[in-house]
């Protein structure tokens, strides 16, 4: 990195030198300040591996790194921890307004979103960076820059400076709205795992996604026991309880249950809800669907992902007809199809949506547009974000006669799958589903616990019970 060919402008570098400047001083390094941002933005290569884990190190997500723990233990200095506490909750209700906003961020939330528009800042800058070398180091032709820049080539221009200029303001845009933004977000994907805030995926759960989620947990699905619940149990008790637990334990900054006070307590609280709810949903933490487990438990073997993804589709035509009205390519049937399990290889991608409008017509408007406009830009945009991964942790698509053909060796999206024999998938098999158990009791339970946001019966649609 350090032959970089690009100016990088300077309204871009005193932004990156803010941001590590802040970044610094928050881990007690500022003495260092001057060598530190002069090298970095150089591309120094220590500087560069050094920035990356004083970042890692001031994740609240991320282990300690060996070595680095005094340096945590400052970044973490004076940092409450996410979610709303019972007495964060009575605050606001007592002293603001009878109900929190949907994705206010709390205290400790809304540090952690500055934390976090920090680090994306930096590692995007660091990828375009990567990025614009690319070319050069691939000897690119000039017909092949000029065919990518458009106009540019015609101008003079070197296109891939643009590009990496245009990453740039990006970068810088995004930064600046999630930084300065008191609400949190759920990203892309995301939002439809968070119906408790937006009323997009409210409405597909409490009025399409009941029968998707029953055949998942009442025919797919197989208990520790190896029994199946049947379709009705799972939609008079399974499903309702689930749901209720994506509401409430879903959210951006959701209430926590019992009373945390310290910034340990919060935090083993809000991972605690946060790891209880991806327990208790049917797919597999691994990434296979319920159909796919199913599949492996009869045939020793995966389907194939042009079936697996079949049968998601006809899921969700069963849970939803108007797919088949709009052909699912607008609205709510793109949103269903593109957020569907399939679709989240690459989930936390830095994407930013803005809160939603008021009232909750302009809001199904802003949500389904957005949303749903954005299918096939953020279906490529997470493809290439994969490729980013190291080579363990990327799961292609497969491609030719693998996507048609049922096999472990041909589930490139499952890698894991690969290697794992029969013996070791059924053990896993019957842990992930008593661990989905335990986490549906622990989900019923934290939301017992947890402090109300609102009061009951607000105006909001997820404030109405409907179970």
């Amino acid at each position: 990195m350090s032959d970089f060919p690009y100016q990088t402008p300077q309204k871009h570098q005193e932004l990156i030198r803010r941001v590590l400047q802040q970044e610094l001083g928050r881990a007690g390094e500022s003495h260092r300040s001057a060598a530190v941002l002069d090298d970095f933005l150089a591309g120094e290569p220590s500087t560069v591996g050094w920035v990356k884990q004083l970042l890692q190190s001031g994740n609240p997500d991320s282990d300690p790194i060996a070595g680095w723990e005094d340096t945590r233990r400052q970044q973490m200095a004076g940092f409450p921890g996410r979610g709303w506490s019972r007495q964060e909750v009575d605050d606001y209700r007592t002293n603001k307004a009878p109900a929190i906003p949907d994705r206010l961020l709390s205290p400790g939330g809304r540090m952690a979103q500055q934390w976090a528009a920090n680090r994306e800042l930096i590692e995007g800058y660091l990828n375009a960076r990567q990025d614009a070398l690319k070319p050069k180091q691939s000897g690119a032709s000039s017909l092949a820059a000029g065919l990518m820049a458009d106009t540019s080539w015609f101008r003079g221009k070197d296109p891939f400076e643009d590009s990496y200029h245009g990453a740039l303001n990006g970068l810088a845009n995004a930064y600046q709205s999630k930084y300065n933004d008191e609400y949190g977000q759920s990203g892309w994907t995301g939002f439809m795992d968070n119906p408790g805030e937006y009323s997009v995926p409210w409405g597909i759960d409490n009025f399409f996604d009941r029968v998707y989620h029953a055949i998942d947990f009442g025919w797919l699905n197989e208990k520790s026991d190896g029994n199946k619940s049947g379709l009705a149990k799972a939609l008079t008790s399974e499903v309702p309880d689930y749901l209720n637990a994506r509401h409430h334990l879903g959210q951006v900054d959701p209430a926590l249950p019992g009373n945390p006070t310290t910034r340990d307590e919060k935090e083993a609280a809000f991972k605690g809800v946060k790891g209880s709810l991806l327990a208790a949903s049917p797919r597999s933490p691994m990434g296979e669907s319920a159909y796919d487990m199913a599949y492996r438990r009869e045939n020793s073997e995966l389907p194939s992902y042009f079936g697996s993804t079949a049968v998601e589709v006809l899921k969700n035509l069963v849970s939803d007809p108007s797919i088949v009205m709009n052909a699912g390519m607008a609205g709510k049937g793109a949103l269903k199809i593109a957020t569907s399990p399939l679709m989240k290889t690459a989930r936390g991608t830095p994407v930013r949506w803005y809160h939603a409008l008021h009232p909750l017509g302009n809001e199904l408007g802003e949500e389904a547009a957005m949303q749903g406009g954005m299918v096939g830009p953020m279906v490529a945009h997470n493809e290439k974000e994969m490729a980013r991964q190291p080579a363990e942790y990327q799961r292609p698509m497969p491609t030719g006669w693998k996507m048609f053909s049922p096999g472990n060796a041909n589930r490139t999206d499952l890698p894991h799958a690969q290697y794992e024999k029969q013996t070791e998938f059924l053990d896993r098999d019957v842990a992930e589903q008593k661990a989905r158990e335990s986490a549906a009791e622990a989900n019923k339970k934290a939301i017992q616990d947890a402090p109300k946001k609102s009061p009951y019966g607000g105006f909001r649609p997820q404030n109405i019970p409907f179970y």
